[in-house]
């Protein structure tokens, strides 16, 4: 799939930072799956906002766990 040429991936990032390479990677995924149920062809920037806020709101896992677990 590819991008619309219109996305400003600049834009993109900000909302980005601070995110686990594996949020990114959802959010990438996610951008997709919006586009493919609009039947569409290219990721557009709307398609991406709308994955950032969605994987956004799934819980963090615990960055901890391991030390509990060995401690």
């Amino acid at each position: 799939m590819n991008l619309d040429k219109s996305i400003a991936i600049n834009s993109l990032a900000e909302p980005a930072e601070g995110i686990t390479g594996a949020d990114i990677k959802a959010v990438c995924m996610e951008a997709g799956i919006f586009t493919l149920r609009k039947n569409g062809s290219r990721i557009s920037t709307k398609d991406f906002e709308e994955a950032i806020v969605k994987v956004a709101k799934q819980p963090q896992t615990d960055m901890n766990f391991s030390e509990k677990m060995f401690a």
